[in-house]
């Protein structure tokens, strides 16, 4: 697994509690984290879940492959 992309907001788990669990597994998995919640939330999601990019819906698909690009070819 080398990317996950998830929702901040779904049913049963959320998307922080799903990236803390993910972490858990493989501290060093990419991870992006999509949501339409106002900007102030989603950068306090990002930052305590460490995501390596957050992505604000809506978005086009330009912004999701260019986004996955990226993350991919980070090192860290």
């Amino acid at each position: 697994m080398s990317l996950v992309i998830t929702d901040e907001s779904m049913p049963f788990m959320d998307g922080t509690a799903t990236v803390l669990a993910l972490r858990k597994i493989k501290p060093d998995l990419k991870i992006i984290v999509m949501s339409g919640y106002e900007r102030r939330k989603e950068l306090e999601t990002d930052r305590r879940v460490n995501a390596n990019a957050f992505i604000e819906k809506p978005f086009t698909i330009e912004t999701l492959l260019t986004t996955v690009h990226e993350v991919l070819a980070k090192k860290v």
